[in-house]
């Protein structure tokens, strides 16, 4: 969402509390992007070999890049393209379908 644009607060709150549950998952399969949501408060939607597209409580998708292990200080943030834009929202919806109403939301939006 554009910064001219208000976030819900319901949809704040619920990206909010889906940050902090899968923060706090334990399963060690995913625990370097567990570790990158805790630092950027964020929720990673998508991720390949050059970085992880993330959503944040106020509705705005972040870009960044980093080393293959997620432990490098950040942040390196990339120039997002509407298909990467949408190639993270589809994954987020798969990854997190809680969130569904949130990325309606954000595809209405033109993200």
């Amino acid at each position: 969402m554009s910064s001219s644009e208000s976030f819900p607060a319901w949809a704040s709150e619920a990206v909010t509390a889906t940050i902090a549950a899968f923060v706090a998952e334990t399963n060690a399969h995913e625990r370097d992007y567990r570790a990158l949501a805790a630092r950027l408060h964020a929720l990673p939607l998508y991720a390949d070999r050059d970085g992880c597209i993330l959503l944040r409580p106020g509705g705005e998708l972040v870009a960044v890049g980093t080393d293959p292990a997620w432990d490098q200080p950040l942040l390196r943030y990339l120039d997002l393209e509407p298909p990467s834009v949408q190639l993270a929202l589809k994954r987020g919806f798969l990854r997190f379908p809680a969130l569904a109403p949130v990325f309606s939301l954000l595809k209405q939006a033109g993200g």
